[in-house]
């Protein structure tokens, strides 16, 4: 009789779970559609995206929000603004509704209005301060024209912004805002952001990303170490060893100062290997920067010990040999490699403006220590020529006096 009644009980176990997967497997797409949702909670500005098939193509599917103080909000496609397929909100003014402008730039230089999207505002609204927009892009998945929107991609990059603070109402798609006072990156699992009405939009849910995934803290870090490392290197401590050695003569500050700026050129590619990894759009190395910054750091590797045979030699022989010219040709090409690379580096970052201010002291450095090279070499000479005469003229007097 026990045993009966445990039997019935551990059937009525089993049916039941048979009966809830049975549910749950037959439930319609729409109970089983998904999202992918970002949060920041310091800027409150929060981003729920989901894709769904039409006839011709794919609908993006998203609902945007924004605190109504920073003035404006905004996401896009890509890791930067060059390209950027970007969608901005701020108040219309209008029944408390909120203006969806449709944006690209060029650079970094101000967003403009475009007209190549076809987009269709469900809805929007201004509740509790905080602005939001229902959103349904028919081609957006085909921009083509910068970075693009893979619906694929479990790892699509996307940017966003918000304003400064200031006042910003306008039903104007093309209305002017200011620089944006917070801003940055995320990435979302696209392929699990599946839905299968193509009409609506999803909803932003608490304050947690949902497959999605922000760009790591150690990312910005990593950018300033490897930009004041290697730019420290190539345009302080490398140009200062030269000057050492050639003005002052010292050579034992001029290789402290060598292996120094190496070591620290090491730990910027190192840093600049980890950014890459992190980052899908540089993660394949095919960036020129990229190219030549591995390439500078590899030749100073060979080049220390150039510098050590060079000298050992020069001690021995008093004279150059040609470990001596490969080092001095090495050096002085590493070090304009560096410079080039370095501008490279700002415009990959899409600041123009930082590429010709570093354009312009690279020049400036180069000049300098070309100088200090020339006269240094001159001063030398005129050394060398000043002990020669004082030895023939010691020689002279000394045969003088055996005459005498």
């Amino acid at each position: 009789m026990h045993h009966d009644l445990q039997s019935s009980a551990c059937s009525r176990v089993f049916s039941f779970i048979a009966l809830t997967l049975l549910r749950f497997l037959t439930l319609p797409p729409s109970a089983l559609a998904s999202d992918a949702q970002f949060y920041d909670s310091s800027s409150k500005i929060g981003f729920a995206v989901s894709s769904a098939p039409n006839s011709s193509s794919t609908n993006l599917l998203f609902q945007l929000s924004a605190p109504q103080a920073a003035g404006w909000g905004a996401v896009g496609s890509g890791t930067r603004m060059d390209g950027s397929l970007m969608f901005v909100i701020y108040a219309s003014g209008k029944d408390n509704g909120v203006t969806v402008s449709v944006r690209t730039a060029h650079g970094h230089n101000t967003p403009e209005a475009t007209n190549d999207i076809d987009l269709v505002v469900l809805s929007t609204t201004i509740q509790n301060s905080t602005m939001t927009a229902n959103v349904v892009c028919y081609n957006c998945t085909k921009w083509s024209s910068g970075s693009s929107i893979d619906v694929n991609s479990t790892k699509q990059p996307w940017i966003w912004a918000v304003g400064p603070g200031d006042s910003l109402v306008s039903a104007s798609q093309s209305a002017n805002f200011n620089q944006h006072a917070n801003n940055g990156n995320f990435f979302a699992d696209m392929t699990a952001a599946r839905s299968d009405s193509p009409t609506t939009a999803p909803n932003i849910s608490g304050t947690s990303n949902v497959n999605t995934k922000p760009l790591s803290s150690a990312f910005s870090a990593l950018v300033v170490i490897h930009a004041i490392g290697l730019a420290g290197s190539f345009f302080l401590l490398f140009p200062l060893g030269v000057i050492l050695l050639r003005w002052f003569g010292s050579f034992k500050f001029h290789w402290m100062l060598q292996v120094a700026a190496s070591a620290i050129c090491l730990v910027g590619l190192i840093c600049a290997i980890s950014l890459s990894v992190l980052d899908p759009e540089y993660a394949s190395f095919n960036q020129t920067h990229q190219i030549l910054g591995i390439i500078a750091v590899a030749v100073l590797l060979p080049q220390i010990y150039f510098g050590y045979s060079h000298h050992r030699n020069y001690k021995k022989l008093g004279q150059r040999t040609t470990v001596s010219h490969l080092h001095l040709w090495s050096g002085r090409s590493v070090v304009l490699l560096g410079m080039v690379n370095a501008v490279l580096g700002f415009v990959l970052a899409d600041s123009n403006t930082g590429a010709v201010v570093v354009a312009v002291l690279a020049v400036t450095i180069l000049v300098i220590t070309a100088l200090v090279v020339f006269f240094g070499a001159k001063k030398r000479r005129l050394a060398l020529n000043a002990n020669s005469s004082h030895s023939s003229d010691i020689a002279l007097n000394r045969y003088e006096s055996f005459r005498g």
